[in-house]
């Protein structure tokens, strides 16, 4: 009797999985488009979690590997002290007021997340895509990824005051969902730490031999080009110490800088491919990559 009242209850929920499938798929059977798979437990917990409406005010979240999201857990970003990392949820919960951050930005401040939020929310108007955006976002950095190599260089070099540091920032806006991505806090860091934390932000929440998501690492107004390779080899250092192996690039360094000081080091640059297009309004800016 008790084996025939375990077979009634497998045939029920099997019928109320077949039903449930039914309704999810519209009749088709299949949940293979509508599902993520081999999630770690970090991943299923932070996708949960950000999809609860007080845990995104509350809480920040990064993309996951696996199509989902993890927690970016407070002690870990006290920790990143040299980053200012931008999540997926950015902004969503706050009470910043939109017109006078907009009018900050228009009378030459500098922008800000907030402006890119405000620009995709309903009845606002969006943001002014720089030039040659849609290149770097579809072009440029899928073909850095095609790279053998840990850490790779895309140098934006611009005139001062033709938006070159808003370009960079608006690819890390559009960028945000698929990459984790970071903004350098300090022109004069320890360049050390700065690899250590990249890479802590690299493998945040991932498990163990899962290849991560990129890092995107926006470095602005550097005055010397060498501390940019500096770190370049630091972050390969690190990701070599970390025992992460992969066949592509795990972070890519966006650096911003004024075209006058990229130009003096032009000559001393590796034996890398070098794109000359205008972006943004800016004439012939190099855009160097690997």
């Amino acid at each position: 009797m008790e084996s025939e009242e375990k077979h009634r209850r497998l045939v029920k929920s099997l019928k109320q999985g077949s039903k449930l499938c039914e309704m999810i798929t519209g009749g088709s059977g299949s949940l293979d488009s509508r599902s993520i798979y081999e999630l770690s437990f970090a991943e299923v917990n932070g996708t949960i979690l950000s999809l609860l409406s007080e845990n995104r005010r509350m809480s920040r979240f990064l993309p996951a590997p696996g199509g989902g999201r993890v927690l970016l857990e407070k002690k870990v970003e006290r920790e990143l002290t040299t980053l200012d990392v931008l999540c997926v949820n950015q902004c969503e919960g706050g009470n910043e007021n939109q017109d006078t951050i907009e009018q900050n930005f228009y009378r030459g401040g500098e922008v800000s997340w907030w402006n890119f939020y405000f620009s995709e929310q309903p009845g606002s108007m969006r943001f002014i895509e720089r030039d040659k955006l849609d290149y770097i976002v579809d072009t440029l950095i899928p073909g850095l990824c095609s790279l053998r190599k840990g850490c790779v260089l895309l140098n934006l070099l611009h005139e001062a005051g033709c938006g070159g540091t808003t370009l960079a920032k608006h690819t890390l806006w559009i960028r945000k969902k698929k990459n984790r991505c970071a903004v350098l806090v300090d022109r004069q860091p320890d360049l050390v730490t700065v690899a250590k934390h990249v890479v802590t932000l690299l493998k945040c929440g991932c498990k163990e031999r899962e290849p991560p998501l990129l890092v995107l690492l926006m470095i602005d107004d550097f005055e010397d080009m060498d501390r940019v390779f500096k770190l370049q080899q630091l972050i390969e250092e690190e990701l070599s110490i970390e025992e992460v192996q992969s066949r592509s690039p795990q972070v890519i360094l966006l650096n911003c800088m004024s075209s006058r000081a990229g130009k003096v080091h032009e000559a001393d640059a590796p034996s890398t491919p070098a794109l000359n297009r205008s972006c943004g309004g800016m004439p012939d800016i190099p855009i160097l990559q690997g």
